[in-house]
């Protein structure tokens, strides 16, 4: 039985409300975020379910933002390495004195526990931003990475 096309204006190119993918399982149509086509699914990496948003293009096509996430999901173990990594040169260093000053400091693997990976956003272009809950390791604020072209993290922000 067809699936029921999902209708928005913003769409040049007509999307099933449901898309069922080999890697990413089901995806929903939602424009839950700024008004703007998006799909929205559940993945598992590294045995954590995380909800994956994906984003069409401005022609309205899911395929490159697919392919996108595939590789996030297929790549994760080397991808968490690389987070890990970049906490490590570029929040690490200067954690204890901006965020726990006069209390006992945090080794890095403690750091890295509070971190409770929640939201991947994908892009059609080679980008996406992981979303990760901190409980009160960054003062209530959560934590951002930024990943570019060849899984690179290129930039964090600390939204709250």
């Amino acid at each position: 039985m067809p699936q029921k096309k999902a209708s928005n204006t913003k769409r040049t190119t007509p999307l099933a409300d449901v898309i069922n993918d080999r890697v990413l399982g089901k995806l929903v149509f939602s424009t839950a975020l700024d008004q703007t086509v998006e799909f929205q699914g559940k993945v598992k990496l590294s045995g954590r379910t995380v909800t994956m948003d994906l984003y069409t293009d401005a022609e309205g096509k899911l395929g490159p933002c697919i392919l996108r996430a595939r590789r996030i999901v297929e790549n994760f173990p080397a991808i968490e390495i690389k987070m890990q990594n970049y906490i490590a040169k570029k929040i690490f260093p200067s954690y204890n004195e901006t965020f726990r000053p006069g209390k006992k400091p945090f080794a890095l693997d403690q750091l890295l526990s509070k971190l409770k990976l929640r939201f991947v956003t994908t892009h059609p272009e080679p980008r996406a931003t992981f979303w990760f809950e901190a409980g009160n390791a960054f003062a209530g604020h959560g934590l951002q990475l930024f990943m570019a072209e060849r899984n690179r993290i290129v930039d964090h922000d600390m939204p709250g």
